[in-house]
């Protein structure tokens, strides 16, 4: 929670905007951006409270087998918040290769049987609040589909 001032900036030209970026830590979410600011110069800008706690992910386990379908899961944080889920195969965080979409404020992404090849998996969850901005989980679900063995999740 906190007024930011642009220090030795003109107000912002035509269709551009400023926003602000907040790396977190540990325990926080990788990333929240605010949603853009139309900033006039020598104004002061009041962002409201953010939630910087990570989403606390819940199944399918780090490492573990997903048959499909299957489903991931997490737990809220705030009251009123929505999520969308992007998933990569493993190490490549360049270029999803499944994305929800909105999910409104359900805590559960089901992946449909057929929709990943066999293979090693990372998922993330993005967080979106109406007033605030977004953000980016910093645990990621890792899974493997196909495998042998797996079970649902």
């Amino acid at each position: 929670n906190g007024v930011y001032h642009f220090l030795n900036q003109g107000s912002t030209p035509g269709t551009a905007y400023f926003e602000i970026k907040i790396t977190g830590g540990k325990g926080m979410l990788a990333v929240w951006y605010s949603f853009p600011i139309i900033y006039l110069s020598g104004q002061n800008f009041t962002v409201p409270s953010i939630e910087m706690a990570d989403v606390a992910l819940l199944t399918p386990k780090a490492g573990a087998d997903l048959a499909l379908p299957g489903k991931l899961t997490w737990l809220a944080r705030r009251s009123g918040e929505t999520f969308r889920v992007s998933v990569y195969e493993a190490g490549k965080l360049d270029k999803s290769i499944l994305d929800s979409g909105s999910l409104g404020m359900n805590t559960a992404y089901n992946i449909l049987d057929g929709s990943l090849a066999p293979g090693s998996y990372e998922a993330v969850v993005g967080v979106r609040a109406a007033v605030v901005g977004f953000g980016v989980s910093q645990q990621h679900f890792t899974f493997t589909v196909g495998s042998g063995g797996s079970t649902n999740a």
